[in-house]
């Protein structure tokens, strides 16, 4: 099969299926971001999440059958999502670890050939620590059993700026061994992985680095460089848990 190439959702204009009611909240008050909580109160937001729309059941029929081995190229949209949330780097590896989407500015948001095998280790092994994307992230929350992980990045003397949230939420860990002897032929496959990065409540986005800063305020829904962050690690692991639970699909 020809490889697909991976889609960058950095720059795609506001979705137009996003609700009017949404849109107006993220330019009230100065900007504003989203988390779980409004997700699960839109409609568009809600299906790329995973949450099962009951008035839909094409889609939710699609989603179950697109999903079935995990994340691929048509699952952009939960990256394009994730930005209204203030996620603007991110990165969907399928079940052979290749990227499917991804969200990034430059420097491009790319773990490197060293980092895969770290990557691999989420719900494996304990993590207190992860040295990836060239930062030393120390664990905020981890779930192992679910495969989700969020820290926040290390500080280092002499060197000034935002604290990074670093998350993954990993989906079929426990599928994996099945997929092996049946449709990977024996192939080495991985849990499929969502890879995010943010910044931590309170950050605005004037202190972040231009590339993802002029993103956000040139978005056109009326962030400014004065609008503030809203995940704090317990929350960007909340929905990190929601998501990996939500795109592993029971047969």
């Amino acid at each position: 099969m020809a490889q697909q190439q991976a889609y960058n959702v950095f720059s795609m204009p506001v979705a137009t299926q996003l609700s009017a009611k949404k849109k107006k909240f993220l330019g009230k008050k100065g900007g504003q971001f989203l988390i779980l909580k409004d997700f699960k109160k839109d409609d568009y937001l809600s299906k790329n999440i995973g949450m099962e729309n009951e008035d839909d059941e094409a889609y939710n029929e699609w989603f179950q059958t697109n999903h079935k081995y995990g994340y691929n190229y048509n699952s952009y949209n939960l990256l394009e999502s994730l930005r209204y949330a203030g996620i603007f780097e991110s990165l969907l590896l399928n079940a052979y670890f290749q990227p499917a989407a991804y969200c990034s500015g430059e420097p491009a948001f790319y773990p490197s050939a060293a980092d895969f095998p770290l990557i691999d280790k989420i719900g494996k092994e304990d993590m207190p620590e992860i040295t990836v994307f060239g930062k030393k992230y120390i664990r905020s929350m981890e779930d192992k059993d679910m495969g989700v992980w969020v820290g926040a990045s290390a500080k280092v003397d002499g060197q000034e700026g935002p604290t990074e949230l670093l998350g993954f939420a990993r989906s079929y860990a426990k599928q994996l061994d099945g997929w092996k002897s049946s449709w990977a032929q024996g192939a080495a496959v991985y849990a499929p992985t969502l890879v995010v990065r943010t910044y931590n409540a309170g950050t605005t986005i004037g202190q972040i680095p231009d590339s993802i800063k002029n993103a956000m305020t040139g978005f056109g829904v009326g962030w400014t460089e004065d609008t503030k962050f809203r995940f704090q690690p317990a929350t960007l692991f909340g929905m990190l848990s929601y998501i990996a639970e939500k795109y592993t699909v029971e047969e």
